[in-house]
């Protein structure tokens, strides 16, 4: 996601599945304009950053052909026992690092990424049933994370979310290079969700290099998906674009995992959202300040957890 300047850290995830949602302020949607220079050519797409500003982007991952799924029309799975170590382990592998970031300590990690001021989304493109799905996860957002999240409808959105068909991708590659400086890492993140079949959506986020907090969040997502992976798109661009920005084949049960076997939130994901938004959590902090405090902040949410034969949410 950018920085509504790019005068930040730009961080991108992707789901071999994503999406993003753009309109300037009058509410012409960029992504259908036809004014737009094609940009098929492009290699790639990211520019030099401006003197002094730092950019992280933060790739999303995608699911192929998903083989279980939490949605309602499919079955709801059982979730296998999590201890609380496995819950700090992956909290630190997820939210404190990025499947695209162009602003990385020595180690490969990025500081927390949290939202402070309240949430305003703007859909293009969605059909009825993307809507739909949109508010019932916005509901259950609210109240995980204690954020404002609403429509934008007359005030300038700062995440769009945007089902791109495919003659206007190019469109869509072009507004997010022009916009502002994109990282190599995250400007070929965005390339390959243009020129690859593999990459289904894309999430960029916004991070203000001074606060730590993130400003905005686009949100990519083709047009063409079939409705289960749309979905998940949706689940996992949305809730990465609040803070979680990496995935981890070693965390499940969870939405952040490549293996596509929970494409809807689980506890664990809960879990994750509930900590990154304590308070006690500022944007900005690193791994070394994290630490003395993450194991307090889950043993007070989720205290000793033990297995047992009704383990599960069936």
């Amino acid at each position: 996601m950018r920085l509504l300047s790019y005068r930040g850290i730009i961080l991108a995830t992707a789901i071999a599945v994503s999406g993003c949602s753009s309109s300037t302020p009058n509410g012409e949607n960029l992504l259908t304009g036809v004014e737009t220079p094609p940009v098929a050519n492009l290699e790639p797409v990211w520019a030099t950053p401006p003197l002094g500003q730092v950019q992280r982007p933060a790739p999303r991952r995608q699911p192929p052909q998903p083989r279980a799924s939490t949605f309602a029309t499919a079955p709801e799975l059982r979730e296998p026992f999590y201890s609380n170590e496995q819950l700090r382990r992956n909290f630190m592998s997820i939210a404190m690092r990025a499947e695209a970031a162009d602003d990385v300590d020595f180690s490969g990690n990025i500081s927390v990424a949290k939202w402070l001021t309240p949430l305003r989304y703007r859909l293009v493109g969605a059909n009825a049933a993307d809507a739909r799905r949109v508010e019932m996860l916005v509901q259950r957002l609210r109240k995980l994370t204690g954020i404002d999240i609403a429509p934008a409808y007359a005030r300038a959105p700062n995440i769009r979310l945007s089902f791109v068909p495919f003659r206007t991708r190019n469109n869509a590659v072009y507004r997010l290079a022009s916009e502002g400086s994109l990282g190599p890492a995250v400007g070929g993140m965005v390339t390959r969700w243009r020129d690859t079949e593999r990459e289904k959506c894309l999430g960029l986020i916004s991070v203000d290099p001074r606060s730590g907090a993130i400003t905005k969040a686009d949100i990519l997502i083709k047009d063409e998906l079939p409705p289960r992976i749309r979905n998940a798109c949706i689940v996992e661009e949305l809730v990465q674009s609040l803070g979680l920005m990496n995935d981890d084949p070693m965390a499940r049960p969870s939405i952040f995992n490549d293996s596509q076997e929970y494409l809807d939130l689980t506890s664990h994901d809960e879990y994750l959202l509930r900590i990154l938004y304590d308070p006690r959590v500022r944007p900005g902090m690193t791994l070394r300040q994290m630490n003395p405090l993450i194991q307090q902040i889950i043993d007070e949410v989720r205290p000793a957890p033990r297995p047992g034969p009704a383990w599960g949410r069936a």
